[in-house]
């Protein structure tokens, strides 16, 4: 959490106040779901199946399902891309990694993937945001 509060926020594409997945769980105070998200967030380079990540909480795979689309309005897969493509955006902005290296941190098998859902999500390729690709 601490190296998430030092690296640059960069501001790109579409509005993002509204976009962080960090700040709706926030908001929630479910301690589920917060352990669940603070599952992902040390799991961003090998992303956990839904079913473990639930296991873990002692949830079931539905049950999880359940509180993300009532408590956040997404998918657990989509909030935890989402999460994923926000610490990508901040490596991005905020290191010397090459684009390869900051797909593989993030947990994206290939570049060309990670590429097409960084354009998807913030509206503009993540090479606009780093030059070393």
């Amino acid at each position: 959490m601490v190296s998430e509060m030092c690296l640059r926020r960069v501001a790109i594409g579409r509005d993002l106040a509204q976009r962080s997945p960090i700040s709706a769980v926030a908001q929630t105070r479910n301690p589920g779901l917060a352990a669940i998200v603070e599952l992902m967030k040390r799991h961003r380079e090998d992303p956990l199946p839904l079913e473990d990540l639930a296991a873990r909480v002692g949830y079931s795979r539905r049950q999880v399902e359940r509180l993300f689309n009532l408590t956040l309005g997404i998918s657990p897969g989509s909030f935890y891309q989402n999460l994923r493509l926000d610490y990508a955006r901040n490596l991005l902005a905020s290191t010397d990694l090459s684009l390869g290296e900051v797909a593989v941190a993030c947990g994206f098998e290939t570049k060309s993937y990670f590429s097409k859902c960084f354009s998807r999500r913030y509206g503009v390729p993540p090479s606009r945001i780093h030059a070393r690709a």
